[in-house]
């Protein structure tokens, strides 16, 4: 079943009051009653709103977010598993942690952050809680390096200062992880305009900065 034919009535509801359809929060709305911003057919241009939603029309419906777990009960930074594909393969699930569960949605930190590192949540269609399995793999793979998160298992989160580690250089530096328009990232030194890729460095792991040292009030 598509999800044209999925909504049919609401589609049709929102027709005859002479506005387009939007999707927010995983529920069919009234483009002209939401934000775009709030749409998941924002693209930036009338164009691509036009192009996701003949996509999302014309794509199998599949079922919201699993609901044998009581998401309302998980607690925040929890690891999870979460994917906006039904039949995502195993390896096409990315590793996050739980930030909230509002409107029928998992919200996760965005770029594998948590609450301590994080400001910006994403949303998924599917979510389930990390196996033990799971974690204990992560966790293992994490104290096995020392903390350091190897660039292919994540990117940190954009624009924040992170210490970083190279492939052809022995001492690590700080600098920051940017996304460009295109959404390609790339890291940088410092606040310099040029990749490390520039000067010849090949960025294989970062970990983010500690807190300040602050004395005791005690």
């Amino acid at each position: 079943m598509l999800n044209r034919e999925k909504y049919a009535k609401e589609i049709i509801e929102i027709a005859c009051n002479g506005g387009n359809i939007a999707v927010v929060n995983g529920k069919l709305e009234n483009c002209r009653k939401t934000q775009c911003n709030e749409c998941n057919f924002n693209g930036g241009t009338i164009r691509d709103c036009e192009r996701k939603t003949r996509e999302w029309a014309n794509s199998e419906y599949v079922e919201p977010v699993e609901l044998s777990v009581d998401w309302s009960k998980v607690p925040v930074d929890a690891p999870v598993l979460v994917t906006d594909r039904k039949d995502a393969a195993g390896s096409e699930w990315k590793k996050r942690y739980f930030a909230k569960y509002e409107n029928g949605m998992v919200y996760t930190w965005a770029n594998g952050a948590t609450s301590w590192s994080g400001e910006i949540v994403s949303s998924w269609m599917y979510a389930k809680l990390a196996e033990s399995e799971e974690v204990n793999r992560i966790l293992a793979e994490e104290e096995k390096t020392g903390g350091w998160i190897p660039v292919t298992e994540r990117p940190p989160e954009d624009d924040k200062y992170i210490l970083i580690s190279f492939e052809n250089f022995t001492l690590p530096d700080i600098g920051r992880y940017e996304v460009d328009k295109d959404g390609n990232g790339a890291f940088y030194p410092g606040d310099d305009e040029k990749n490390y890729t520039a000067y010849d460095l090949y960025v294989n792991a970062w970990i983010p900065l500690p807190e300040p040292y602050r004395e005791s009030e005690e």
